[in-house]
């Protein structure tokens, strides 16, 4: 294996090699070199964790491993706190920490990275004086670039904090370190310039005179760097974007002095225009370095292009170029083999989707709005539907051998090299990272009986240009509705009103278990429907058809738009009364009552599905014992129980009436995922919690107080799944993992196979959520088998009823 020195030389050279090529030291043989030598005693402990860590950040760099980037930065920077400073390797050590912040910050697996607490080292800035030994002096460079870009980035993120941004003093000493040093290697002294000329570039806005110094310290870091070093397209997008900025600045000067101040020149405003042109020409030099989506600073790099591209008033490029940007998001997604690493991987990819379809929004560009909106939703279960199909892809495309080597078990006992090469060879076409077409679109709407599918976008204010690298300011957007029909082209409908919920969704029930949300006013839901009617759902009402299927974004997939209303004169009421006041009474009239209104957690979702068969089996589940963890559920346990005496041939799991344990089962996980028939009618407690990591976020809690979450059902792929499921539990429609992720337990069943759920936005009445649900198995029945129907039919049973929208409103219908 060599000497641990020859190790850390070879960590150094693959950390400096492009993450497009193979290592000739692969970092998985690395390891396993590496573990075989420390238990033959021949690596001291302390070089071992500083070996290991290397090698795996090579590793995690190299598979866009976003969890463990995150989590390899704490464990670098405590690793560093325990060796200390004189270790020979703590220089080769930083550099390693400085380049997981780098990447964990680029690739947004962790945007906040540099503001977490470092190892507790405060450098001093008197380090003229370096070490001799050349990785130490990496390490005394590095340090203070940490600290500098914390302070940076910490101000920036809460300007009243105690944190102040680098000096002019501080920067330039940096610099000056950085150019008396040579001896820390071409590489990261490429990394340190660049890294001035960041800390530059956030006072671009403020001070534009100081955009040719950053100018000049990225040229540097481009010259600097090796031919195959993997920051050479950040470089580069950043000396776009720099001299992009100088040249709007040096347009938008008031005089000829102030020109020349910002772009000395004998011309500055004719130079300001060559600087334009060359900025886009290095932003698309950047891109092409980058090459594909699987590079893993392409979505990034893009979007700098889109953006530059929308400076420049070249639309259709900068619409053209940010659809290909959200490519590399949904590449990232498909490399991560757990629900935890997937979520860590979607980090603002919502965020970019909605800027571009605000572009495409203003531009008039239905179709690519669509499809910008849908890049960003559900892509964990986008990538777990994607993993159950790749067999089949590859074998369609000619790749057997790949095929044969696809393991059928759990998703995250798929090797990441097995996932890279699968998705490289079905990616070639890039197809299989975008969303549906408009016409599978249409095609999926047709299939299954429905007239349009509407993404619903809230407005946006305007926004200033982004620090540091000055993405350009975003003018405010009106709400919008983005329709395409089953037949007939996309079109955007403007909604002025419609903005984020005035205030939070939620209910008084007993079913679900968790912290009570943030109190309510007493008339909260009744105003948020009338809002939703208001801003929304009657300026559509005329231009949609009477079947819809809605994708709300961001906040606004928690409003119960079937629920909008609004007021209307009472006929039947006014005929009972005086002359003098007929007309005067009043009712309300609900969306539901006028369209049928389903919900999908995006169009790719959608499209996979089928009409759902209802033949089979059916499998009852009513108010299993959680051993303790939650109360009983005397409404739900009735509801079932009156569902089996309905259906007889129906295998019933639960508690009986008098609370002891069926004799078919308790109820338990098992129950639920060996089922595989018709219907899964399950009455208990849900329960979801907000989170990224490795916890379960949104799941139900079943016999002996086991759950049943969300994260399981995706990783148990290849099973069965009913082809309707029934959640008569709280928030089992909740996204755990972002609105936009839209990932609970209901869309995890749709992902492994049902065809129609239907589950409960919020916290929901037990009673009440008991007559509904038999109604709607009355309706059921009555209906063919139509779960959208029932349910339209059961709320507005409950409507006539005169029950309150929080007894029916909180349930909804995703899929066919």
């Amino acid at each position: 294996m060599g000497s641990a020195d020859d190790m850390y030389r070879a960590a150094l050279a693959a950390a400096t090699s492009s993450p497009q090529r193979r290592y000739d030291g692969d970092p998985r043989v690395m390891l396993t070199a590496l573990h075989e030598a420390a238990a033959r005693g021949d690596v001291p402990a302390d070089e071992f964790d500083v070996a290991l860590l290397l090698t795996e950040s090579l590793r995690a760099m190299d598979d866009l491993d976003y969890a463990s980037l995150v989590d390899l930065v704490a464990r670098t920077d405590a690793l560093l706190a325990r060796i200390g400073a004189d270790h020979p390797q703590f220089g080769l050590l930083t550099l390693a920490a400085v380049s997981l912040r780098s990447m964990a910050e680029l690739t947004r697996a962790d945007p906040d990275v540099w503001s977490h607490p470092t190892s507790g080292r405060r450098p001093a800035l008197a380090a003229e004086v370096a070490p001799d030994n050349p990785f130490q002096r990496i390490g005394v460079l590095m340090d203070l670039h940490t600290e500098l870009t914390r302070r940076m980035m910490a101000a920036l993120s809460d300007p009243d904090g105690p944190d102040r941004p680098p000096t002019d003093d501080e920067v330039i000493r940096l610099r000056r370190l950085t150019a008396l040093n040579p001896g820390v290697g071409a590489a990261p002294q490429g990394a340190l310039f660049a890294a001035v000329a960041v800390m530059i570039m956030v006072q671009i806005e403020d001070r534009p005179g100081i955009a040719t110094a950053a100018i000049n310290d990225l040229k540097t870091a481009l010259r600097l760097a090796p031919p195959d070093e993997p920051y050479r397209p950040y470089y580069r997008r950043l000396l776009g974007n720099a001299l992009i900025r100088r040249a709007e600045a040096t347009l938008a000067a008031a005089s000829y002095p102030e020109a020349f101040l910002i772009r000395p020149s004998p011309r500055p405003r004719a130079a300001a225009i060559r600087d334009l042109d060359r900025g886009i020409a290095t932003l698309e030099q950047a891109l092409d370095e980058a090459q594909t989506p699987a590079f893993p600073l392409w979505a990034g790099t893009a979007l700098a292009l889109a953006d530059g591209y929308r400076r420049t008033d070249r639309l259709a490029d900068a619409r053209r170029v940010g659809l290909q940007a959200l490519r590399g998001h949904a590449w990232a997604v498909l490399l991560q083999s757990t629900t935890a690493a997937a979520s860590t991987a979607t980090n603002m990819v919502a965020e970019d989707a909605v800027r571009i379809a605000g572009w495409c929004v203003a531009d008039g560009d239905a179709v690519g709005a669509a499809a910008a909106l849908d890049a960003g939703r559900g892509l964990i279960l986008y990538a777990a539907t994607e993993v159950e199909d790749v067999p089949a892809k590859l074998t369609a495309v000619g790749a057997t051998d790949l095929a044969g080597r696809w393991p059928s078990g759990p998703a995250d006992l798929i090797p990441t090299p097995l996932r890279r090469e699968a998705f490289e060879r079905l990616t070639m076409d890039g197809t299989l990272l975008d969303p549906p077409s408009a016409d599978e679109t249409r095609s999926a709407l047709r299939a299954a009986g429905a007239g349009a599918l509407v993404y619903l976008l809230a407005a946006r204010d305007a926004e200033p240009a982004r620090a540091p690298t000055g993405a350009a300011a975003q003018a405010a957007r009106p709400g919008a509705a983005v329709v395409i029909p089953a037949d007939g082209p996309a079109v955007v409908h403007p909604l002025p009103e419609l903005t984020v919920p005035p205030h939070p969704v939620g209910g008084e029930g007993g079913r679900e278990l968790g912290v009570a949300g943030p109190p309510q006013p007493p008339d909260a839901l009744e105003s948020l429907c009338d809002w939703a009617w208001r801003v929304a759902v009657g300026p559509l009402l005329d231009v949609l058809p009477d079947r819809v299927i809605l994708v709300p974004m961001g906040e606004l997939a928690g409003v119960p738009w079937h629920a909008a209303r609004h007021q209307v004169p009472d006929k039947q009421t006014a005929d009972e009364q005086t002359a003098d006041v007929a007309g005067s009474a009043r009712r309300y009239v609900y969306a539901v009552e006028r369209m049928v209104i389903s919900y999908a957690a995006s169009a790719r979702l959608f499209c996979r599905g089928s009409r759902p068969v209802l033949d089979g089996p059916m499998l009852i589940v009513g108010d299993p014992d959680s051993a303790g963890a939650a109360d009983d559920l005397l409404g739900a346990r009735r509801e079932a129980l009156a569902l089996h005496e309905r259906h007889p041939e129906a295998r019933y799991v639960g508690r009986l009436a008098d609370g002891s344990p069926s004799p078919a089962g308790a109820g338990d996980p098992d129950d639920v995922l060996a089922f595989s028939g018709g219907v899964l009618h399950l009455a208990c407690h849900g329960v979801v919690r907000a989170g990224l990591g490795t916890d379960d976020t949104s799941y139900l809690l079943l016999a002996g107080g086991q759950r049943l979450a969300a994260e399981r059902l995706v990783a148990a792929r290849g099973r069965p799944r009913p082809g309707l499921v029934v959640l008569a539990a709280c928030s089992s429609g909740v996204s755990g993992r972002g609105w936009d992720e839209a990932f609970s337990i209901s869309t995890a069943f749709l992902a492994g196979g049902s065809a129609a759920v239907v589950a409960a936005q919020w916290s929901v009445p037990d009673e009440a959520t008991s007559t509904l649900m038999l109604s709607f198995h009355r309706h059921l029945d009555r209906l063919g088998g139509s779960a959208a129907d029932a349910l339209r039919a059961a709320q507005i049973d409950m409507i006539r009823a005169a029950e309150h929208p929080r007894s029916w409103a909180g349930f909804v219908h995703f899929g066919r």
